[in-house]
């Protein structure tokens, strides 16, 4: 009896190399369907499928070119594949497997992707992954979804950046979703000044602001609070369009990273209106950001969180009549969060945007906007409001009322 696996090579088109994600469904002749996500590197040849004897698979996919491998060779493949040890090397989709095939370096980029997922809570071949495609495919159309709009008696602004402008079609999409009324203000480096006809053309209403490409995220923001043009809300929601690609970390990580807090704070459904109510419930609360993103955490420690912003940070506090201590740090990485203005007052008056310089090499670490990523809650703890975190993935009850964190700390 032949016992061992088909096994199947799956090759990603030329056309989506580039891409962070690609997918495929598998549907048996007794109709089980699997949807299947795998992580791209462009100079990776692909992966092997070891698909069970026990059902007949059909296979389609955008992305990938599906090839079955000679008898001889699949055996090979299949009694190597027995060598890797480690979890994170091989998904598992019941009794089929799928590996890294090619280059090491592509093994290991596959090796590291999957780990990476596992740590995060959500891995590739389990079934969270699967209940939230956004994470992996972002807002590749508009929302689709009729929602009855709601009025609501509070100002809200949506603060966003924009760098790359191949990233303002999933913005766009994203904020489609939205049932009330908010103020959008956008921020855009001189060199993508050409697509404010397309921002107009979704968003009419829109303010657009041009700004030297200089600063990140944080310079533009800091911009329009020290301005005055926030002063007007009750609550403003900042995000930008990261595509942080960090040493040592997979090269798709920064499209998980926005996503997921563009999911937490304004994608998932209802999350945004249930933000605003939770601060006007809970008037103590100054900001709302992702408890995935809240450091430190168990994905990242205290000396990590701090990084090597300990000096610029340590002076923005202590200008802020705050004594910073290394065990207090707590912010909301990517600097993407809910905030009531007022709550940011004490950073706002230091007027920090006369230090930037446009001919600093900003690096990764140890930068003033890194350092200004961690003062932000600093400025809100300074003002006597507390921070909040919501989580949209990871939280398993069904009740949507504990999505946004109830202990106020």
């Amino acid at each position: 009896m032949i016992f061992f696996p088909i096994v199947y090579r799956l090759i990603p088109k030329s056309e989506f190399r580039d891409c962070s994600i690609c997918n495929f469904q598998m549907v048996s002749s007794k109709n089980r369907k699997l949807s299947i996500f795998l992580p791209v590197s462009g100079c990776r040849k692909g992966y092997l499928l070891f698909v069970s004897r026990h059902e007949n698979w059909n296979f389609d996919s955008n992305h990938l070119v599906i090839r079955k491998v000679s008898f001889f060779l699949g055996f090979f493949f299949w009694i190597r594949s027995f060598f890797l040890f480690k979890c994170y090397q091989t998904l598992c989709y019941d009794e089929n497997r799928i590996i890294a095939y090619g280059s090491r370096i592509g093994k290991k980029f596959f090796a590291c992707s999957n780990n990476h997922m596992i740590i995060r809570g959500v891995p590739f071949d389990g079934e969270k992954i699967h209940r939230f495609p956004r994470l992996l495919h972002g807002w590749d159309s508009p929302s689709s979804e009729k929602i009855a709009s709601v009025k609501i008696q509070s100002r809200i602004a949506i603060v966003i950046h924009i760098y790359y402008a191949d990233l303002w079609a999933e913005i766009a999409n994203l904020l489609s979703g939205l049932n009330f009324s908010f103020d959008l203000h956008i921020t855009l480096v001189t060199e993508i000044a050409s697509i404010k006809s397309e921002i107009l053309k979704r968003f009419p209403n829109a303010h657009i602001y041009e700004m030297e490409n200089y600063g990140r995220d944080i310079r533009p923001f800091l911009k329009l609070l020290e301005g005055g043009k926030l002063d007007s809300y009750d609550y403003v929601c900042k995000i930008h369009g990261k595509k942080s690609k960090r040493k040592g970390h997979v090269w798709w990580d920064g499209d998980l990273w926005r996503r997921w807090l563009f999911f937490d704070l304004l994608g998932a459904p209802g999350i945004a209106l249930e933000i605003i109510k939770t601060f006007e419930k809970y008037p103590k609360i100054g900001m709302i950001g992702s408890r995935s993103y809240r450091y430190p955490n168990k994905y990242c420690n205290q000396k990590s969180s701090l990084g090597n912003n300990r000096e610029f940070v340590c002076a923005i506090a202590n200008k802020m009549g705050v004594s910073f201590e290394d065990t207090k740090i707590d912010f909301f990485a990517g600097t993407m969060f809910w905030v009531r203005p007022q709550a940011l007052d004490p950073i706002k008056n230091l007027a920090l945007t006369q230090y930037f310089k446009s001919t600093v090499d900003i690096g990764l670490d140890g930068s003033l906007e890194h350092a200004i990523e961690r003062c932000f809650s600093i400025s809100v703890k300074k003002s006597n409001f507390y921070l909040a975190d919501v989580d949209c993935f990871l939280e398993e009850s069904d009740d949507k009322s504990s999505r946004i964190s109830s202990t106020i700390a």
